[in-house]
């Protein structure tokens, strides 16, 4: 046995004396440097999958198992990586490959197979032909929708499950998005009207809001009863006008005139309303409350709110307003902001709220009308609504003590 000196690991590296006699030069002196240089460098097969020691220090590995020569000599322990189960076939996609006409008719033999079990399957399909592969050209996966149509054979095709024969369904009426506010045929606002009504959605709706769009009622009821009512149409067109002219001007004036005017006109006292003259009242009597406060009023709003009060008092409360709308959502806005404004009143913290407590509790802490449903984030109140109920009783048990001891 003697050793040869690898060059490009700088290692010596044992080799059979008989390998070496073999590699001795038996030949003519013109072929001995040729065979001194093979013996170098091609002294024992090494490939890439070494030991992970050699491979960690970019050394070619002997490959002798357990542990090969570099590990043996350097006395440390010789671990080997995992072979991979994985194996990846030389032009497997193109041997193996179907095209989608092939293993759509293949799939419909299988479901057919199964749901009948009448034929065996056709190994034929199920497998795909070589010859027929070998015969697709290059543009086989794109494939006429109406070829795969056609063939289809019907049995394949399985009916729907819901009967058309009855189209009922189609005379429901779809609501159109309220995003197209300015797109949509206001009859009763002109050139003017409409870029206050703007300025409405804009600066008021879109802007006190706290929650998502689904859930601004603010939208949902004042915008959708404008496109009908002529007074609610106007009282928006002037909250709008405030933003854009910057408070009560002669354009907001205007609007606010004919606003009060036609609703002096339609409900000249209260008494024999319907249901959807109370509806109507309490979109218009907040509305110009809104619009009173955005303008820095203090005691015009409170009218209008004294008259929101008897409203609601006159019908019997507001549990069987709840009742008389079914607990509609956009009831729920409506007399939320009745508690909102009534609780953050200056006059509460002097004489109490209008309506008693008890009743906003048994409304919105004990029946929990805002968590029924799909009503949402309250567009004011937000989630912590209980908060203000709080601080209403605290108000109203203030005032009360200080009546009692005076």
């Amino acid at each position: 046995m003697f050793y040869v000196f690898d060059l490009t690991s700088n290692e010596t590296i044992a080799t059979d004396t008989s390998q070496a006699h073999e590699l001795q030069p038996t030949t003519t002196p013109s072929n001995q440097q040729h065979i001194k240089l093979r013996t170098i460098l091609n002294t024992s097969k090494r490939s890439r999958t070494g030991c992970l020691q050699c491979r960690a220090r970019k050394k070619k590995c002997n490959e002798e198992h357990p542990v090969c020569g570099s590990c043996k000599r350097r006395k440390v322990n010789c671990s080997w990586r995992v072979t991979s189960k994985f194996k990846i076939l030389k032009n497997g996609h193109q041997e193996n490959s179907t095209s989608s006409e092939e293993i759509q008719e293949s799939n419909y033999t299988r479901v057919d197979n199964q749901s009948t079990n009448d034929d065996p399957p056709d190994q034929n399909i199920l497998r795909g032909s070589d010859k027929a592969l070998h015969q697709k050209s290059d543009n086989t996966d794109i494939i006429s929708l109406d070829k795969n149509l056609s063939s289809i054979s019907p049995k394949y095709l399985s009916e729907p499950g819901y009967d058309f024969s009855d189209l009922s369904f189609l005379e429901h009426c779809i609501p159109s998005p309220i995003n197209s506010h300015i797109f949509q045929p206001f009859k009763y606002l002109n050139v003017q009207g409409l870029y206050f009504l703007d300025g409405f959605i804009a600066n008021v709706a879109k802007k006190f809001s706290i929650g998502h769009e689904s859930s601004n009622y603010i939208l949902k009821t004042f915008y959708q009863l404008s496109e009908e009512h002529e007074a609610v149409s106007y009282a928006l067109a002037a909250w709008g006008g405030i933003f854009i002219e910057g408070g009560f001007t002669e354009n907001v004036n205007h609007f606010l005139g004919e606003a009060i005017f036609k609703m002096s006109q339609e409900y000249p006292n209260l008494n024999n309303i319907s249901k959807k003259d109370v509806y109507i009242l309490l979109n218009y009597y907040l509305v110009y409350i809104g619009l009173q406060v955005c303008a820095g009023d203090v005691s015009q709003w409170h009218q209008i709110f004294h008259r929101t009060i008897d409203l609601v008092k006159r019908q019997g409360g507001l549990s069987s307003i709840i009742e008389m709308f079914d607990c509609s959502n956009e009831i729920k806005w409506l007399l939320s902001d009745i508690q909102y404004h009534d609780i953050l009143s200056s006059n509460t913290f002097q004489k109490g709220t209008m309506l008693p407590m008890e009743e906003y509790n048994s409304v919105f802490k004990e029946a929990k009308i805002l968590e029924l449903g799909n009503y949402g984030l309250d567009p004011f109140q937000g989630c912590i609504q209980p908060i203000y109920l709080v601080l209403g009783e605290i108000t109203s048990s203030a005032v009360d003590l200080l009546t009692s001891t005076t």
